[in-house]
């Protein structure tokens, strides 16, 4: 259901997926955004400008402090900060009240735990979108991906349908769901996969899987992943993911993955949100995950320039 009226949203981190969420939401309504460093001085000189799956311009306001923001009365707020970034930047957001709606948009597990901290209205988010964003500033969106939505805490459906409608008027497919965690425990498995692995060998996805020691390396990270997603409770099996996989790969074929990005700019990546993740959970339950282990031992060292 598209709603009648338009609703606000402010875009906490306007880095590649921030600021495609932000370019295709802006055709009908209030987007304002949060950066910081050189990217906000980008944005202020140059606006957004996204190229590929979308193709749009837009100046909007943009400032360091979500604080700064408290008067634009956000109806969302799309946290698409790094995942480790979330617990520092979630009390960033008590100045904006408990009128918006945090919505995460990001990689890894525990996003959504940490932005509900305090009672505070949540819904759960899946987005299946590749971007990069380029040296100029510009930003590469290679594939339009489909968003899932379910209801986390606190949010009201009328919230999580207004939601819904805004992102499926932006042109992105959107799904509701009953319970976020299985979409997040897939998104999460085909990052353990993808990510690193990419990042290692400096390829886009769509090289990924025409190697077939790298796609046997993809499938044993797979693996370990999947089983320790059913000792969590979560019912997943590798025939789907795969599935899931091949589909995206496809679908974002000329997308750098953000660890890609993360490794050649030489900040952080979000390898301990992720395969880290695995290893953390599957020591709790006593299953091995030596390929995911070794993948976040790999990213570690090219972190520290190794």
């Amino acid at each position: 259901m598209t709603p009648k009226e338009p609703l606000r949203f402010l875009v906490f981190g306007a880095g590649a997926i921030g600021s495609v969420f932000a370019a295709r939401l802006a055709v009908r309504h209030p987007v304002a955004v949060v950066a910081r460093g050189a990217r906000l001085g980008q944005i202020v000189r140059d606006g957004i400008r996204v190229e590929g799956a979308t193709e749009a311009a837009i100046r909007p306001p943009a400032a360091p402090l979500a604080r700064e923001f408290a008067d634009f009365r956000p109806d969302y707020v799309l946290v698409t900060v790094k995942a480790h970034s979330t617990r520092a930047a979630t009390p960033l957001l008590e100045p904006l009240g408990r009128r918006p709606v945090r919505v995460s948009l990001q990689n890894g597990l525990g996003n959504e735990e940490a932005l509900a901290a305090g009672g505070f209205p949540v819904v759960g988010a899946v987005s299946n979108n590749g971007a990069t964003l380029l040296d100029s500033g510009r930003v590469f969106h290679a594939g339009l991906g489909e968003v899932i939505l379910s209801g986390f805490q606190a949010a009201s459906r009328e919230q999580l349908e207004g939601l819904a409608g805004c992102l499926t008027e932006a042109g992105f497919p959107v799904e509701r769901v009953p319970d976020i965690r299985k979409p997040l425990w897939d998104k999460t498995i085909l990052n353990v996969a993808v990510n690193p692995v990419t990042a290692l060998l400096g390829i886009r996805t769509g090289a990924l899987l025409r190697d077939p020691g790298t796609e046997l390396l993809v499938r044993m990270l797979v693996r370990e992943a999947v089983a320790v997603a059913g000792a969590e409770g979560v019912a997943t099996s590798e025939t789907e993911v795969w599935e899931m996989i091949r589909r995206i790969v496809a679908r974002t074929a000329g997308n750098k993955t953000s660890m890609l990005q993360d490794l050649e700019r030489g900040v952080p990546t979000e390898v301990e949100a992720m395969n880290g993740i695995v290893v953390a959970r599957g020591t709790e339950h006593g299953i091995a995950t030596p390929w995911n282990r070794l993948m976040l031992r790999l990213i570690r060292s090219r972190e520290r320039g190794g």
